[in-house]
């Protein structure tokens, strides 16, 4: 008995089942893509490009749902936690006023470099607080703006935040010049002044980032 040659249909899924056999073999798996969350783009963020990553993810991760996975809104936020503990630290400083005033009017209680020290660190908190302010409004500042900023304004927040952690790093340099010793250091430190030069530095570290993706 002849045989039938088999049907082109029969034919067509017999070739298919076979091609889809081979490139099972043949094709490593697909990879999983995890979907990128907010807590996750804060600590990747921190992880990659920052000095004080843990610093930075304890003081950003609050604020992971405002950030979302925008670079711009990450810098803003870090400029915004910076001048806050700017601030924070500034009035700490000014509440020691009458302390400091007692201590200059004791002869054995603060020395001339001990007083000039305290005098230059409440000035530069101030000063550094008056950048981050001008920072955080050139990148939007409560507006959440995802909106692309220029080239100049970024040159501009970048000179500013600049000049605050300048400031910051100033005031500590003074405590750590000859003459400079005990409860002056002591209160100064306590103000925060050295968080405050941190975070500005994980800030600048995400500026100069968003900086590269307007490039």
């Amino acid at each position: 008995m002849e045989l039938s040659p088999p049907s082109n249909s029969l034919f067509f899924l017999h070739a298919l089942a076979l091609t889809t056999l081979l490139l099972t073999i043949l094709l490593p798996p697909a990879a999983t893509v995890e979907p990128t969350t907010t807590d996750d783009f804060v600590e990747k963020s921190c992880a990659s490009a920052t000095r004080y990553p843990d610093l930075c993810v304890a003081t950003l991760s609050p604020h992971a749902s405002a950030i979302q996975t925008s670079p711009k809104l990450l810098a803003t936020a870090a400029l915004s936690v910076a001048l806050a503990a700017a601030r924070s630290a500034s009035k700490s400083l000014q509440s020691e006023t009458a302390a400091y005033r007692r201590m200059v009017g004791s002869t054995t209680s603060m020395s001339p470099g001990e007083a000039a020290a305290w005098r230059d660190c409440r000035s530069l908190v101030r000063d550094s607080v008056d950048q981050l302010r001008r920072s955080v409004k050139e990148m939007g500042g409560d507006e959440k703006t995802t909106a692309m900023m220029t080239r100049f304004q970024l040159s501009n927040v970048q000179t500013w935040a600049s000049a605050a952690m300048t400031d910051l790093d100033t005031c500590t340099d003074g405590l750590s010049g000859e003459g400079v010793d005990g409860e002056v250091k002591r209160r100064v430190m306590e103000s925060g002044v050295v968080d405050v030069g941190h975070m500005i530095s994980n800030a600048l570290a995400f500026v100069n980032s968003y900086g590269d993706v307007i490039n």
